[in-house]
């Protein structure tokens, strides 16, 4: 067996039209039809994971003031997007950061309607009647279909008066500005809860004391650090519903989907199985 890495879209592509390849992984939503339709096999699991667009609510105006960062939520049309950019795939976030497939995945808690008068109306609440200006830092090429996502949703703000200077930046430099809580007050990332498939995974970046600086409120801080010190698990479990109820109504940023890991495999290709955590069982597999 042999593997091999083929950044470019096109190329990953390419090599599976031409039989270099019976596998590959994180291929470009456009062509997943064409590639049906050449008798290739296409496989998209819903990853543990959700694309969101951060809220920094600690640098101050206007992300310190929550109904601006519900606005946002408001202003989105996720589902367009949804079904758009990703073509249906994955799964829409539900207002909270951990999906059904997690622990931590509060039911009791419901996605955000798109409301661009609602978002209209909490802007001029909070003082903002004709919108505000802002920056955005961004990936580009680090995750499925993220520079259309972003490119969409700076579209669809600027609809309830937000204007947003978008700012791609190279992985690595996108990484080190998170790490530092250097980013942009807005910026987009992909948060796994993959491997572990816990809400700990998350939601330890959004700890005050974190140096991501992205968000604080004491009442989250007390109850994460509640939910890392209980030994029973329902009592676990009931901590971190409340703390994706509180993520709810005072948000962290805006939720948008649990995304697909796409895979495209050889018509011969037997015994895939697309996993949450994206592992891919080499033992399983064979070529017929």
């Amino acid at each position: 067996m042999i593997i091999t890495s083929l950044p470019e879209d096109s190329s990953r592509v390419a090599a599976l039209q031409a039989g270099d390849v019976d596998l590959v992984q994180n291929l470009p939503i456009d062509f997943l039809g064409l590639l049906e339709a050449q008798g290739f096999q296409v496989a998209a699991p819903q990853l543990g994971s959700i694309q969101m667009v951060n809220l920094s609510s600690t640098r101050g105006a206007p992300l310190d003031d929550r109904r601006v960062r519900l606005a946002l939520n408001y202003a989105v049309d996720r589902e367009a997007l949804f079904n758009s950019i990703l073509g249906g795939r994955g799964s829409l976030a539900d207002g909270q950061m951990i999906g059904p497939d997690g622990v931590g995945h509060n039911p009791a808690v419901s996605a955000y309607p798109y409301d661009p008068e609602l978002a209209r109306r909490l802007l001029a609440e909070a003082g903002y009647p004709d919108g505000f200006s802002i920056r955005w830092d961004g990936p580009s090429g680090a995750y499925i279909q993220d520079r259309a996502t972003q490119e969409a949703i700076v579209a669809q703000l600027s609809q309830v008066g937000v204007k947003v200077d978008l700012n791609f930046m190279e992985q690595g430099a996108f990484i080190d500005g998170l790490l530092k809580g250097t980013l942009a007050p807005m910026s987009f990332l992909n948060w796994n809860y993959f491997p572990i498939m816990d809400a700990d995974f998350v939601y330890n970046w959004f700890q005050s004391s974190n140096g991501t600086k992205i968000y604080a409120n004491p009442q989250f801080d007390e109850l994460f650090g509640a939910s890392r010190r209980a030994v029973d698990a329902t009592v676990r479990v009931d901590l971190l519903d409340q703390l994706a109820q509180i993520t709810h109504d005072d948000p962290t940023g805006i939720y948008l989907f649990h995304p697909p890991d796409v895979f495209g495999l050889a018509a011969g290709v037997r015994g895939f199985t697309g996993r949450p955590d994206s592992v891919i069982w080499l033992d399983d597999l064979r070529l017929e």
